[in-house]
């Protein structure tokens, strides 16, 4: 009995599918995944309305930023700011040069009358656990006695602060204010308080700035 070479027809009744992802269908590639709809042009115009009110709405105002920046500018351009500059790194270089002069020259010229360092007088609160019995004649510095656990009152650090503080406070009065009044002419007032308003004003001020009051002049 010959066999039939005929195409065996789908048991469904329906032409078989293709079994590769896309088939070529007279030249044009026919995907199995449809292809997404093309937005219209009002459809485009609203998604772009909406991004540009997302970005409005959490983006601060152009003016803010804008004053911003001119503020600091200003701020940046004022003579105030490198005035206050200058005198931040001069009054940073008369700090060292004061506190090497007390550490490294008055400090040891006192320590002269002394048995040891004014620097390194303290007492000894407390012991450590390995040495019951102590006194501050043990250690000859306080970093000692910390280092070997004694707790100490150092009452010499603290005595050199306070001439620390003596000698900037005189530097400051000398070499500040009658310096600008000898060299520059002007003297250098402190503020007073207004008798009216309460407020501080220059100490050589007839006129109250903030509320206007005649002020007796002072007596020079």
């Amino acid at each position: 009995m010959a066999t039939s070479n005929a195409a065996i027809p789908n048991l469904q009744g329906s032409p078989r599918a293709p079994s590769s992802a896309s088939a070529v269908d007279s030249g044009v590639v026919v995907s199995s995944h449809a292809l997404p709809r093309p937005r219209s042009s009002a459809e485009q115009a609203s998604l772009l309305h909406k991004a540009v009110h997302r970005l409005q709405y959490y983006a601060p105002p152009i003016e803010s930023v804008r004053t911003v920046l001119d503020d600091f500018q200003d701020f940046i351009q004022q003579g105030n700011m490198i005035d206050l500059a200058v005198g931040l790194i001069l009054g940073k270089a008369f700090t060292d040069i004061l506190n090497s002069f007390v550490v490294d020259i008055l400090t040891p010229i006192i320590s002269l009358f002394s048995e040891r360092s004014i620097v390194n007088y303290f007492f000894v609160a407390r012991c450590p656990v390995s040495l019951p019995y102590c006194t501050s004649s043990t250690w000859e510095t306080w970093k000692q006695a910390r280092d070997a656990g004694a707790v100490t009152i150092n009452y010499g650090l603290f005595l050199e602060n306070i001439v620390n503080f003596i000698i900037n406070a005189i530097f400051l009065y000398v070499a500040i204010k009658k310096f600008v009044e000898v060299v520059f002419k002007r003297n250098v007032s402190v503020k007073k308080q207004c008798p009216f308003c309460k407020e501080f004003i220059k100490g050589a001020a007839t006129v109250c700035k903030e509320c206007g009051s005649q002020l007796t002049r002072p007596q020079q």
